[in-house]
């Protein structure tokens, strides 16, 4: 099995079965693996297209990257060979011209063996097929005043998170509509699906363990959201857009 076989059978796992889809704690491991890109990010998203498409997506932007990357470097490698002939017509050989046509000519062959290997990756894993359902809600007439019994303790230390990002956000973005500081206005951006997240939180706190007893997953699948929260996170989309026109304008 050569190195794209083997990328392609881990991919189609992660895909079809995802990763730590049963672990209720913070997982350390799993977040420091996304990081360094050990895993691809969404690999431990609750359901089969969520997880093929976030991957798709990654393996794409990578395709997209080293084609226009060698494309460059190819174009920068005609320049410079082009400028070294033109000093060889008159007798004078400048090494910096050569040697700046020999590294684009090597980024060339490298960004096109990637691109061609993240290809072949890409067109092999768009052609997966679902072979194990999506979690579905087990718990389909949970008692209410149970649930709340049962998960007190993790709803509130994640109504303590919400609170904690609502008002972080509320500060940063107070502070940068005031001074406007440039190296804080790429962050501006995000702050506001942040500031709505945190207050779908506080409204209707969540937690792995309680999404482990009602779908056997501790990652809450889309439609099973509640209302609130979905209209909190559906907001935060509009007012991130907002925030780009905004600083557009």
């Amino acid at each position: 099995m050569n190195k794209v076989e083997a990328e392609i059978q881990h991919l189609s796992h992660i895909i079809q079965f995802g990763i730590h889809q049963q672990n209720v704690s913070l997982d350390i491991d799993l977040l420091a693996d996304k990081l360094t890109g050990q895993i691809p990010r969404g690999a431990d998203a609750p359901t089969f297209s969520a997880r093929k498409n976030m991957i798709n997506a990654q393996i794409f932007m990578k395709c997209i990257q080293f084609f226009f990357a060698a494309i460059i470097a190819f174009l920068v490698a005609l320049v410079f060979i082009w400028l070294s002939w033109g000093e060889l017509q008159k007798s004078n050989i400048e090494p910096m011209f050569i040697g700046i046509a020999l590294v684009a000519i090597a980024i060339t062959v490298f960004s096109t063996l990637k691109f061609k290997y993240y290809f072949q990756v890409f067109n092999a894993i768009r052609k997966v097929i679902q072979v194990q359902a999506d979690p579905e809600r087990r718990q389909i007439d949970a008692d209410e005043n149970f649930l709340t019994q049962q998960f007190s303790t993790q709803r509130r230390n994640t109504r303590f998170i919400g609170l904690f990002i609502t008002l972080l956000s509320a500060v940063l973005l107070t502070y940068i509509f005031m001074t406007a500081p440039q190296n804080l206005i790429k962050l501006a951006f995000v702050l506001p699906f942040m500031l709505m997240l945190g207050i779908g939180i506080m409204i209707h706190p969540i937690s792995k363990a309680e999404n482990m007893y009602l779908y056997g997953t501790t990652q809450m699948p889309w439609k099973y959201f509640p209302t609130a929260l979905k209209v909190c996170t559906i907001l935060g989309v509009v007012f991130c857009i907002l925030m780009l026109a905004w600083f557009e304008i």
